[in-house]
């Protein structure tokens, strides 16, 4: 729906059709013409869904509507009501998808997970919007899995990931070892408390911006104790720990009082993020992929047979 979605950021590799903004001449598109609404997005996906119900597919959709540009086309980061109103306006038509799988039968034998990237933070510790931020407001996002032929209704409190959701999906199409370990794991084998790792988002830009988003941070969960680190420009980093159950807002520090454990957190932190970078680092270079073929929504005459998955 926006176009760090696809040929910009290189997440439309590995698909056999991608929609930018640019298919969606006529629709309604916001930000100088780089995202579409959910509206035109999701009627699109409707007829997708309607032209390939008898086909194995995989579709992923990117939803623009919660930035807060829903005012004179500027950002309002301080102020939530615009984006709650875009909340109910997303998950309005969410409840869409989830009846059109309905209509065609697919509701049995299709998995829809809906997650965010990331939270939208107003302030509370300091800066608006997400850069660099690994405090709740900005980490913290909805995960849902909807899949009544494979799961049954249920929910789950301990701390998850987002590098779960794919090990998951494999799990669930019982391809468990078709994907290199990810640094997640499938929520339906590991019922387990994990540890998770939070990692602030920044655009390239950010990397030589000056303020307080160009600063690296991380989160580290021991629910409920969670590590917050960020760098200082070159001094020490600030470590902070805070009793998400007792606490949820992070807003008292309980470092002073907890020398041992943010130490204990700290060296668990390091860890795994070397582990992680050897992980990465053992990787084989993957080779370049071809772009889809980016086109109008639906002047394909006939879709690719699904191939392995990878």
């Amino acid at each position: 729906a926006n176009a760090q979605a696809g040929t910009l950021s290189g997440l439309d590799r590995g698909f056999d059709e991608a929609l930018t903004p640019a298919a969606f001449e006529g629709a309604v598109v916001a930000d100088g013409g780089r995202r579409v609404g959910v509206a035109p997005m999701f009627a699109a996906l409707n007829q997708w869904l309607g032209a390939h119900a008898r086909d194995r597919f995989f579709a992923h959709v990117h939803l623009a509507d919660l930035y807060p540009l829903l005012r004179d086309g500027r950002r309002h980061a301080d102020d939530p009501e615009p984006q709650a109103a875009a909340l109910r306006w997303v998950d309005a038509h969410l409840a869409q998808i989830a009846h059109r799988l309905d209509e065609l039968h697919l509701a049995n034998t299709t998995v829809l997970v809906v997650t965010a990237a990331r939270g939208e933070s107003f302030a509370p510790h300091g800066t608006s919007g997400w850069r660099g931020s690994v405090f709740e407001e900005a980490a913290r996002v909805p995960l849902f899995f909807r899949a009544p032929g494979f799961l049954a209704p249920g929910r789950r409190d301990a701390p998850v990931s987002l590098l779960d959701v794919a090990p998951t999906l494999l799990d669930l199409a019982q391809a468990r070892d078709a994907m290199p370990s990810s640094g997640g794991a499938s929520l339906l084998s590991d019922a387990r408390a994990r540890a998770v790792l939070v990692e602030s988002f920044a655009y390239s830009e950010d990397l030589d911006a000056v303020g307080p988003e160009s600063n690296e941070a991380w989160g580290f969960i021991e629910f409920p104790w969670k590590l917050v680190v960020t760098e200082t420009g070159g001094g020490e980093p600030r470590r902070q720990l805070f009793d998400l159950d007792r606490d949820p807002g992070e807003r008292v520090d309980r470092a002073p009082g907890e020398g041992p454990r943010v130490v204990a957190m700290s060296r668990a932190l390091e860890a795994r993020l070397r582990d992680d970078r050897a992980a990465g680092e053992a990787l084989a270079p993957r080779p370049t992929m071809a772009r889809p073929l980016v086109s109008r929504p639906f002047d394909i005459d006939r879709p690719k047979a699904p191939g392995p998955v990878r």
